[in-house]
């Protein structure tokens, strides 16, 4: 019995939590994006001497790591997402999304920037 219990917990996380997290985790992101304008417009009209700009440019570093971090969930989510909106899913189905995410994980594992118009940077990106 105890088993059952625990297999509609996961149901629930599935088809109550995930959505709720999708659209938390997305409003997060919009605040992160704007976080990173205005330090941006700071950097760009500010006054800055060499120590604030060095802070400024410290919590532009933080926020872009946590901006990944989001955007890398909402990529699983939205996976998740696409099987909550399927009629009835089967034991194919749910194989397939199963396969999706680990996969994305394993892409998100091995992601790297590569420079678009500044090649003479990339040295810097390890």
């Amino acid at each position: 019995m105890k088993e059952i219990e625990e297999s509609l917990i996961h149901v629930r996380n599935i088809f109550v939590d995930c959505p709720k997290r999708y659209g938390l985790t997305n409003d997060y992101l919009t605040k992160i994006n704007n976080e990173i304008q205005d330090i941006m417009h700071v950097i760009e009209l500010g006054t800055l001497d060499a120590v604030a700009r060095v802070k400024m440019v410290n919590e532009l570093k933080i926020l872009r790591k946590k901006r990944r971090e989001l955007k890398n969930e909402l990529e699983i989510l939205e996976i998740v997402k696409e099987f909550i909106n399927q009629p009835k899913p089967n034991e194919k189905t749910i194989s397939k999304i199963l396969g999706s995410v680990r996969s994305r994980i394993e892409l998100q594992g091995k992601r790297t920037y590569r420079m678009r118009e500044r090649p003479d940077l990339q040295h810097y990106i390890k």
